[in-house]
């Protein structure tokens, strides 16, 4: 099935009968995510169904030519032509609905407010819903599973680019890490990362986390300063590929064993815990689950370990304290929440599975691959080692 038809069956389901969105690919994936146009100022997207689902963009001057060639929209035209040689997004928009005889549309909650009352001011009915193309994103298509593929490839030669570095220093008297006569840092290794990315057409748009040490703890920290031995080194690498604009996700803790000690033996059993909920976490990952299903199995895992798995809404800050996974697409978060949802896993869903134990004055190990839903079981994306110590 083409897009346009999973668009209109899904349009018929929610009982949608046009809708409208004003925004900028490079920063709205649905909008990219509908026209398939990458720019980086404001178009205008019409759809409705009229027997067949009819679509219209509408854009600059200047991007006619290369909008006409590049858009999966049929229907382009230039901003000019809708509202006036002076026009505003205001007359293109309502213009548009004119043109295709619609007295009441869906828009998105972002629609921006001048725009609405325009709208309203000339008569024409608002319901605010959600986007179709979020529900429709989050099972991916062949091609968007290759584009994802195509990223995890290069993200993967970036973490084992950083992995290898962090293997081959030397240890210093007081527990540095040491590569190429130079203390070890988060900022190097990020750095080596960035250049494998770009090399590979990928970029760390959100930036990538090298978190060594206690303050590893905080699971949404990036990292700054020495790596040392005898202490976690979380490597999150999250970036997007350049081309295609679909994301890819991965993270692995490694540990450089000095002097060993009691710290070091508890590292070991916090990653032992976290490889096997993991393991078990991507083996459920498959067509028919629900969702908090995935999580509960992968919290009990943890918890079987000896570790603590608090339940979703707790405020606690140690142990395993965020959700399984989440979808990943043209954005690093994006539906499906692998945790508490309700919702069903479905056959070509793309999310990660990424179990994590967090303690302070320890530091954090956490394991996470990108996984495409199957009918018997999750498939990872990555073939990249998960052992702990290098």
């Amino acid at each position: 099935m083409g897009f346009q038809e999973r668009l209109a069956e899904h349009m018929r389901t929610i009982h949608m009968c046009a809708y409208l969105s004003v925004g900028t690919p490079s920063i709205d994936a649905n909008m990219y995510y509908c026209t398939r146009f990458f720019a980086s100022d404001p178009v205008v997207y019409l759809c409705h169904l009229d027997g067949e689902l009819k679509e219209y963009l509408a854009v600059s001057e200047m991007e006619l030519e290369r909008a006409s060639e590049h858009s999966r929209v049929e229907n382009v035209v230039a901003f000019s032509e809708i509202g006036g040689e002076r026009w505003s997004l205001r007359e293109v928009v309502s213009g548009l609905c004119r043109r295709a005889g619609i007295r009441r549309v869906c828009v998105p909650e972002e629609l921006p407010v001048g725009i609405a009352d325009s709208l309203r001011a000339r008569g024409i009915v608002l319901d605010v819903r959600k986007s179709p193309f979020s529900a429709l994103r989050r099972t991916k298509e062949p091609h968007e599973i290759d584009c994802i593929r195509r990223c995890a490839h290069v993200c993967e030669r970036a973490c084992e680019r950083a992995i290898q570095m962090i293997a081959d220093s030397s240890v210093s008297p007081e527990g540095h890490l040491v590569y190429e006569g130079e203390i070890l840092t988060s900022e190097r290794l990020r750095e080596e990362i960035d250049v494998v990315l770009l090399k590979g057409h990928c970029e760390a748009v959100e930036g990538t986390v090298v978190a060594g040490g206690p303050r590893s703890s905080m699971p949404h920290w990036m990292g700054e300063g020495e790596l040392r031995a005898d202490e976690p080194i979380v490597l999150d690498v999250f970036p997007r590929h350049r081309e295609c604009r679909y994301f890819s996700d991965l993270t692995r803790t490694v540990l450089r064993v000095h002097k060993g000690g009691e710290k070091v033996e508890r590292i070991k059993r916090m990653h032992a815990a976290v490889l096997d909920a993991h393991t078990r976490g991507i083996s459920l990952m498959r067509h028919g689950v629900r969702a908090s299903e995935v999580h509960e199995h992968v919290r009990h895992a943890i918890i079987e370990h000896g570790f603590d798995a608090p339940p979703s809404g707790s405020r606690a800050t140690e142990g395993f304290i965020h959700s399984t996974g989440h979808g990943v697409g043209l954005e690093i978060h994006e539906e499906p929440s692998i945790g508490t949802s309700d919702g069903v896993l479905e056959r070509g869903m793309v999310a990660t599975v990424e179990p994590g134990l967090y303690y302070r004055g320890v530091g954090g190990v956490r394991i996470e691959d990108t996984v495409v839903v199957g009918e018997d079981g999750g498939k990872s994306l990555f073939t990249i080692s998960r052992e702990l110590v290098v």
